[in-house]
């Protein structure tokens, strides 16, 4: 299962809580883990004056694991 992390550094524990999270989930062994720290960004990344550079990032998560389900659907089991 391929999770993205994104959080604002801004907000109560921000960056802190993010890592944590990504640290906990580590754990669960998941096949693609990652995450992303706006700076100077709180909740509503969407509004924020780095929206841009959150839906880019966003849309090559998105793009990964369609490639990911793509690569599943066409795999050849012996």
């Amino acid at each position: 299962v391929p999770v993205s992390i994104f959080s604002g550094d801004v907000i109560e524990g921000g960056a802190d809580s993010a890592l944590s999270l990504h640290e906990q989930l580590s754990i669960a062994e998941f096949c693609s883990l990652s995450v992303k720290i706006y700076e100077k960004t709180g909740h509503y990344l969407h509004l924020s004056d780095q929206k841009d550079r959150y839906f880019e990032d966003l849309e090559e998560f998105i793009m990964q694991v369609a490639e990911g389900v793509r690569a599943a659907r066409s795999a050849t089991y012996y």
